[in-house]
């Protein structure tokens, strides 16, 4: 018999809409952040991927702490963070033990609300997100493989030419995806 209950949801005046569904059948706690941005709210860089960057650097500190700071205080606890960008939202997430999540909360919330954004980050995470398409576009089994002629499927990260102009992407991933675009 399982001990979930339906989920409850409240919705505030400013937009933030909470949903709570309990389940005490594991002690495990998994705190998220829906942003309602993704890919298709980039306005003039439209697919240019941007919200994908900003997920990474989102991780790079805040006004309080500093990333390995933040990372640091979340695995002592036991939990596991990370971040996704889809075409409509961008998620940022805390799983581990449910003792600990206010600490996770409060974490989360420092992430998301109080990112710093620090520039000599910039060029770095540029870096991560040029592997990591090309990493996607490899692999038979990832979205770009599949489908990526789709203008709403291209690339897994939506990943437009002028930005990979911009972070200086090599020749071959131009290439790539000016066939898939």
């Amino acid at each position: 018999m399982s001990s979930a209950k339906e989920p409850v949801t409240r919705r505030f005046g400013n937009g933030l809409t909470v949903l709570i569904k309990e389940d005490k059948s594991h002690p495990v706690v998994s705190l998220q952040y829906w942003v309602g941005t993704g890919s298709m709210n980039e306005g003039h860089w439209q697919g240019s991927g941007l919200s994908h960057l900003l997920e990474h650097l989102v991780f790079k500190g805040t006004a309080h702490f500093s990333g390995q700071e933040l990372a640091r205080k979340v695995q002592e606890r036991g939990g596991h963070w990370n971040a996704y960008t889809s075409v409509n939202r961008t998620v940022y997430y805390i799983d581990g033990p449910a003792e600990s999540w206010q600490i996770f909360l409060n974490l989360l919330t420092e992430l998301v609300f109080f990112p710093t954004f620090p520039e000599d980050e910039m060029e770095r995470e540029k870096e991560v997100v040029r592997r990591e398409m090309a990493m996607y576009a490899d692999d038979p089994d990832s979205g770009c493989a599949h489908g990526c002629g789709n203008r709403s499927n291209r690339c897994l990260f939506h990943f437009s030419l002028s930005f990979i102009r911009r972070i200086k992407a090599s020749a071959f991933t131009m290439r790539l995806c000016a066939e898939l675009l």
